[in-house]
């Protein structure tokens, strides 16, 4: 519908896991290094690059990313162990190149949308709260598609994958949630991190 994909911008922020983490407060175990590794970009920039991989049907050949903590804290004061904000600029094999913001400091209001942009128009995901996706075409027709709802930290509906995921454990089967399908994005995740720490693009390996 909106023709050839030539670039993207997918978002995922919201006010912090502490809000609603087991452990609540600034010395949840989301902040600490030694417990949860990495931040934001961990948290839920994977989700994106998972998204964008599975729309696109393509792979990741490179990244540069930047990894930031802004604004959280500790209990003590001190900024919290890992970065608060990720920001990352993906090139995939087919040459469409866009990007993914991972963000804990959206404060007031969750940001959960993706945008693609064609050569005949362009595709809005969960960016409007009515209409999940929304389609503005270079003929000037619009076309809002409401099909489900944004799923935030708040409101949560049932899409059937921890069924799917758990009936593939009990009756040894295959699942939609097969192992193999995050390797890419467990790698362009891993090329974001090695990007930030030498300040450098990274290929992203087989």
């Amino acid at each position: 519908m909106i023709g050839k994909i030539i670039t993207f911008k997918s978002t995922f922020g919201h006010g912090g896991p502490e809000n609603w983490s087991v452990e609540k407060g600034p010395d949840t175990w989301f902040f600490n290094k030694a417990r949860s590794k990495f931040g934001a970009i961990f948290d839920l920039g994977v989700h994106k690059i998972d998204l964008i991989r599975f729309i696109l049907n393509d792979e990741i050949k490179k990244v540069t990313s930047r990894s930031f903590t802004l604004d959280k804290r500790k209990s003590d004061g001190s900024f919290i162990d890992v970065d608060d904000n990720s920001i990352g600029i993906y090139e995939f094999e087919s040459g469409v190149v866009g990007t993914i913001t991972s963000s804990w400091t959206y404060y007031g209001e969750e940001d959960n949308s993706t945008i693609f942009y064609g050569d005949k128009g362009l595709l809005k995901i969960y960016d409007d709260p009515k209409y999940s996706i929304k389609a503005f075409l270079l003929n000037g027709d619009r076309i809002d598609y409401d099909i489900d709802h944004i799923q935030t930290n708040e409101s949560q509906t049932n899409s059937g994958v921890i069924d799917n995921f758990v009936d593939s454990l009990i009756n040894k089967k295959s699942s939609v949630l097969e192992a193999v399908e995050i390797l890419g994005s467990m790698r362009a995740v891993f090329a974001g991190i090695e990007s930030n720490n030498n300040n450098d693009t990274e290929n992203v390996g087989n």
